[in-house]
């Protein structure tokens, strides 16, 4: 049996609806998902009620962004109660930030020439910048995704724009308030590892994302042993998106059902 957790859906960047993503997963005879979008937990509840209707067992979750002197920071929270006060105004302000963001950029586009719909921007907090990436080939600025990220948007790019997040010590605690467990995201993606872990460990982090596409076997020993070295539980999932990353399938790294079955008892825990 074998497991995903780690997805995204149309409530953040992802191309599939809450719906959609649990009945993706039922054909791809996942056994169970954790629902991770980025800075909401709007769909969790839509998934959880479709994974009773069709038998796919659901993670509520979240991944926050949080601030990083180099490299990409960003927290996974799994079993999140939504209603919670503290994700929902950790969820608040980056979704503010991520609006305040998007209308930069398009304005630094729009400087130079390279205009886009601007009015989903100005309304929506939920977009990003994959989806102004979407827009700039809609309006025939560039031909992929990937070109609008590599001459526009990614780090140094004519357009990028950094966004304010939450400190390291925030994030941790608004998933703990919430019941959930903190987790660090894709590790492979923070300028040093061991440096960082030790560092969040006496900030309350809870486990450590092992299996993941971008992880060689080489990254996989060396972050199962950072879990073994500061008691942490495991996780994995493939950071599912749609076509927004259609090289990234659903349930493609292959996680076993014992990892999510770990973590439950260790959030059991953690809770009681």
């Amino acid at each position: 049996m074998l497991v995903d957790l780690h997805t995204h859906t149309t409530c953040s960047d992802g191309t599939l609806s809450p719906e959609a993503l649990v009945q993706y997963a039922k054909e791809k005879s996942l056994e169970a998902i954790a629902v991770t979008d980025h800075d909401t937990t709007a769909g969790n509840e839509r998934a959880i009620q479709e994974g009773l209707s069709v038998g796919v067992e659901v993670v509520p979750g979240v991944e926050l962004s949080a601030e990083c002197d180099r490299g990409s920071l960003h927290i996974l929270g799994f079993f999140v109660d939504s209603e919670s006060p503290s994700i929902t105004e950790a969820t608040a302000f980056l979704q503010e930030k991520r609006r305040e963001r998007n209308i930069s950029i398009i304005e630094i586009l729009e400087d130079m020439g390279v205009f886009i719909e601007k009015d989903p921007f100005l309304h929506n907090a939920y977009l990003g910048r994959p989806h102004i990436a979407r827009a700039l080939v809609d309006a025939g600025h560039c031909e992929t995704i990937d070109e609008s990220f590599e001459k526009f948007l990614k780090r140094g790019a004519s357009a990028y724009v950094e966004r304010k997040k939450l400190s390291e010590q925030k994030t941790i605690t608004s998933i703990a308030e919430a019941g959930g467990i903190p987790v660090l995201a894709h590790p492979v993606t923070v300028s040093d590892p061991e440096e960082t872990v030790e560092r969040l460990c006496e900030r309350g982090l809870k486990g450590i994302e092992i299996y993941y596409p971008t992880h060689t076997d080489k990254d996989v020993a060396r972050f199962t042993s950072l879990a073994e070295r500061y008691g942490l539980f495991v996780t994995g999932g493939s950071d599912f998106h749609g076509l927004h990353k259609p090289h990234i399938g659903l349930g493609c790294v292959n996680v076993p059902y014992r990892v999510l079955q770990e973590m439950k008892e260790h959030w059991a825990t953690f809770t009681s």
